[in-house]
């Protein structure tokens, strides 16, 4: 990654410790900059303050769980879902978690998504 190139997350005040630590193991996790949210917000209405903040219209996952699958179904038309396929370790650790968006027989009418 070029190292002028700086992620973004948005995260529960209480989630980042641990958020932080599962990047870890990528040698990233310092490129990371996280934006504090609420505690008591939903993953749901977290996805579209990330979206609505930042204004984007392009979206670049790296894998992505059940809130980017959420994201994506619930995303505007103008919002283009870009998917990097990459597993994470589940929450539990002993296995690994595949991204939710390239699951066999989802249909995204509203929002574009490629596979880079």
């Amino acid at each position: 990654m070029h190292p002028d190139v700086l992620l973004i997350a948005f995260k529960r005040q209480e989630e980042i410790p641990e958020f932080l630590a599962s990047w870890d193991p990528t040698g990233i996790a310092d490129r990371i900059v996280v934006y504090t949210c609420e505690n008591s917000i939903s993953y749901t209405v977290l996805g579209s303050v990330a979206l609505s903040t930042t204004k984007a219209t392009n979206v670049l996952c790296f894998g992505g769980g059940q809130t980017v699958l959420n994201e994506c179904k619930a995303g505007s038309k103008d919002v283009l879902f870009r998917v990097v396929d990459v597993s994470r370790p589940n929450g539990s650790g002993d296995g690994v978690e595949r991204c939710s968006l390239l699951q066999d027989g989802l249909d995204f009418e509203n929002v574009s998504l490629f596979v880079v």
